[in-house]
């Protein structure tokens, strides 16, 4: 099973959004 470099792309720019919103999440819960 390939993964093409369409998918990488894909799923690697998820994570990014992914990551942000999380330290998004993080920072409000903090104050």
């Amino acid at each position: 099973m390939s993964c093409s470099l369409y998918e990488l792309e894909y799923w690697q720019t998820r994570a990014e959004e992914l990551i942000q919103e999380a330290e998004m999440r993080y920072e409000e819960s903090k104050e």
